[in-house]
């Protein structure tokens, strides 16, 4: 890795600097690099995870299925959650988005 980083002229990292910088991109740890991670280290998506960033409005499947608590902030209300509350949560969540790729896909 240390060699193809100076080959593309990444000559200002050390081999310490590289050797992290491919730790952290090796997600599985199997010591090769594909291009699903590559892709992650390098900030662009595949053509599936573009199309759900673009179709599913996750932001708001979410934020429909925080509970409600009268007088208390969202984010308040969000750090206050119960394993239980969170577990409803995520099956509304699930539900909701499973029906929502169903009918775009």
């Amino acid at each position: 890795f240390f060699d193809a980083c100076q080959e593309v002229r990444f000559d200002f990292a050390s081999r310490e600097d590289t050797d992290e910088l491919f730790i952290n991109m090796d997600m599985n740890d199997d010591s090769f690099l594909d291009l699903s991670e590559f892709r992650r280290a390098m900030g662009t998506r595949s053509v599936a995870e573009q199309f759900i960033l673009q179709t599913v409005p996750l932001h708001e499947v979410v934020c429909s299925a925080l509970p409600r608590k009268h007088g208390r902030s969202p984010l308040d209300a969000f750090r206050e959650l119960t394993g239980n509350e969170i577990t409803e949560m995520a099956h509304a969540v699930s539900g909701v988005l499973e029906r929502i790729l169903v009918e775009k896909v």
